[in-house]
């Protein structure tokens, strides 16, 4: 299902994946994204995804004046997520812990945006630094941190000859440490030692 895609740069297009809780952290990108797009960068934003935080997101959308270039496409199947990954440039996963303490995990998106080789931004969050390796398979940013996105994103959109590299490198790295069959394949391994001992 996780083909490498072609890389294109014109529009610019963003997406996330997720439901709309505040652990995810869009609210962090709808504001990078207004960011973008005072500094003179046309970009479009889609979030996948449904859930109890929608209102509050919409109402962002509508306050910053984004309704033409952020779009909550709501609880998609999964054949298209896939395609509305490959229709983008870059994946975002503003993952941030909430005041209640609510945090991720490692987000299967966040890995199956990787496998398709797209470059991805995501935050210094739980498990993410794991998946993500800072510069090498994607870029990681502070929590809850709308201008260090926008950097972010300002620094990837001016050097999208990074792009391919980064791209393969996430790819990589998901199917090495990620991929059901090596994965599969190691726990067996160690079953056998402990058993054997």
């Amino acid at each position: 299902q996780f083909q490498p895609r072609e890389q294109t740069q014109h529009p610019i297009q963003l997406v996330s994946i997720g439901r709309l809780t505040p652990k995810k952290g869009f609210q962090y990108a709808i504001q990078a994204v207004r960011n973008l797009l005072t500094a003179g960068l046309p970009t479009y934003y889609s979030i996948l995804g449904e859930g109890s935080y929608r209102q509050h997101l919409e109402q962002l959308i509508a306050n910053l004046e984004l309704k033409e270039h952020v779009s909550l496409k709501g609880w998609l199947p999964h054949a298209e997520s896939i395609a509305a990954l490959r229709r983008s440039q870059i994946f975002l996963q503003p993952s941030t812990r909430t005041a209640e303490g609510d945090m991720e995990g490692i987000p299967n998106a966040l890995k199956e945006a990787m496998a398709t080789g797209m470059p991805v931004i995501a935050t210094r969050h739980s498990g993410i630094p794991e998946l993500v390796d800072d510069g090498m398979s994607g870029y990681l940013v502070p929590e809850g941190n709308a201008e260090a996105l926008t950097i972010c994103l300002q620094q990837l959109l001016g050097n999208p000859q990074l792009w391919h590299s980064l791209g393969k490198t996430a790819r990589e790295r998901v199917l090495d440490r990620f991929d059901v069959q090596p994965v599969t394949a190691q726990l067996l391994e160690l079953y056998d030692s402990v058993a054997s001992n």
